[in-house]
């Protein structure tokens, strides 16, 4: 039996306003059914602090939301005090509230995101991981701090629904986590935190 031949054909084409050196993308979940794409880019190529390798930036770091019939929803611009690249501030998506629907987390320094671009808050350290890392409700965010402290933030108000528990389920998504709680590679597995979330250390025991 022939296999049906592969033909490439392109489905979407959108234009980001600016030269592209760098670009690392994500799908996200944002709700009512939808599906989008989060793109995080810069003029520079990836920036890495290795001493023979890096240079001072001449853009800033951006991170672009947009659908898949190519709709942007929004851009946010984090400014010359962000250095470009994923050595420096890589982005994750994950579910803090257990919606179903994915935050932005800024791993460089814990800024966290609504899923307009909105900050809702820093946690103040270096994100280590963002993933399910505690019997708790959503997904939380494992950082570490200057002073030796590593700390683990979660949303006060999480409550997982059916697709957060379904997702948690899920042979692929069990793995990663295991892969994740295992080694120093930082990567998301994916998920949303709401407007109503309220970020808090985790509890002890």
């Amino acid at each position: 039996m022939n296999k049906p031949s592969i033909e490439l054909s392109q489905v979407l084409e959108l234009s980001l306003g600016s030269e592209i050196g760098m670009l690392r993308a994500f799908p996200v979940r944002i709700g009512e059914g939808r599906q989008a794409i989060a793109a995080v880019y810069s003029r520079d190529f990836d920036i890495d602090p290795y001493y023979e390798m890096f240079f001072f930036p001449t853009d800033t770091l951006k991170l672009t939301v947009f659908t898949q019939d190519g709709e942007v929803l929004w851009t946010r611009d984090f400014g010359p005090s962000v250095i470009p690249g994923i050595w420096f501030c890589p982005v994750y998506p994950f579910d803090l509230n257990g919606d179903g629907l994915h935050e932005l987390v800024r791993g460089g320094d814990g800024e966290v995101l609504d899923r307009h671009g909105r900050s809702f808050g820093h946690v103040g350290g270096t994100v280590a991981m963002a993933s399910k890392s505690m019997d708790l409700p959503g997904e939380q965010l494992l950082c570490f701090y200057p002073d030796g402290m590593i700390r683990v933030w979660a949303d006060a108000n999480a409550a997982d629904s059916e697709q957060a528990l379904a997702r948690y389920s899920d042979p692929f998504y069990r793995s990663d986590r295991r892969r994740l709680q295992s080694v120093s590679d930082v990567r998301a597995v994916g998920a949303y935190f709401a407007q109503s979330a309220s970020l808090r250390p985790a509890p002890h025991g």
